[in-house]
């Protein structure tokens, strides 16, 4: 039998999207799979809609658990706790997966022993509307070519972090080496990706997996509370860094970061 998979998701105020989010873990055909959601205290009819989805998909293996806003870093935390399966899908409540991936990306994860694997993703906007082709190249403007390497993809994390939307899988077996997702930071990506790729346990596959969507509620662009947390994040796994060499990029990084904020006159 196949290991069973979890989708985890974290929804807050996707009412619009999360129907089309369940709807695309079905249409992948990967047999032995569970689905995982938080609603994180939703305003919007985030609620409704998902119990709607499960009353008229009853075939589908799921958990569904609502309440109060706890934020998203314990909602993440939570749902780790609640999924059961031996590999982790993350999906957001409003990206959508695709390609029908999920059973080749586990398959990689087994032949080649490691425990994070990174794919690439089409990003829409609100609409669905196509905006890039790629996530990584065309959105981010990331060197994909970093990616086929263990020091590229730690380089590339460092210096450009560019992975988002719902481009990973995971063995659960990742938590247990890195810890889970720390409360008080809001980078929890970033916390994630570097810690894993710290430990040589990050693999990348040239693939589109998923559709990554932009629109108002993202947290993204220049948020000098977002790069105060990733200062955060980089002291907190500065001696988890493997070589000297790179413990001097992420000095590097840091004071570019220090004299960006100082040249903007940015608070620390």
């Amino acid at each position: 039998m196949k290991p069973l998979v979890s989708i985890i998701i974290p929804c807050y105020n996707h009412s619009r999207f999360i129907k089309e989010a369940l709807d695309s873990i079905v249409a992948d055909t990967y047999p032995n799979k569970e689905i995982v959601i938080i609603d994180d205290g939703s305003k919007d009819d985030s609620v409704p809609v998902i119990k709607h989805w499960i009353d008229n998909n009853r075939d589908q293996n799921v958990k569904f658990t609502s309440r109060e806003n706890n934020g998203f870093c314990k909602t993440l935390n939570e749902l780790v706790d609640q999924s059961t399966g031996q590999y982790i899908v993350l999906l957001a409540s409003d990206d959508v997966l695709i390609n029908n991936t999920i059973s080749d990306r586990v398959t990689i994860l087994k032949e080649r022993g490691k425990m994070v694997l990174v794919s690439d993703a089409e990003v829409i906007n609100d609409s669905g509307e196509l905006l890039f082709s790629s996530m990584l190249t065309g959105f981010h403007k990331a060197i994909k070519e970093k990616y086929y390497t263990s020091e590229g993809i730690l380089d590339e994390i460092i210096f450009n972090f560019s992975i988002s939307g719902a481009v990973v899988i995971m063995d659960r077996k990742i938590f247990n080496l890195i810890g889970k997702y720390p409360e008080d930071l809001k980078a929890e990506d970033l916390f994630f990706y570097l810690s894993s790729a710290s430990l040589n346990q990050i693999l990348f596959w040239d693939k589109v997996v998923s559709k990554y969507r932009i629109h108002s509620s993202n947290t993204s662009g220049v948020n000098p509370e977002l790069t105060k947390t990733v200062i955060k994040t980089y002291k907190r796994l500065f001696f988890k860094i493997p070589g000297f060499k790179r413990k001097l990029k992420l000095v590097k990084r840091l004071l570019g970061i220090y004299y960006h904020r100082f040249k903007n006159n940015q608070s620390f």
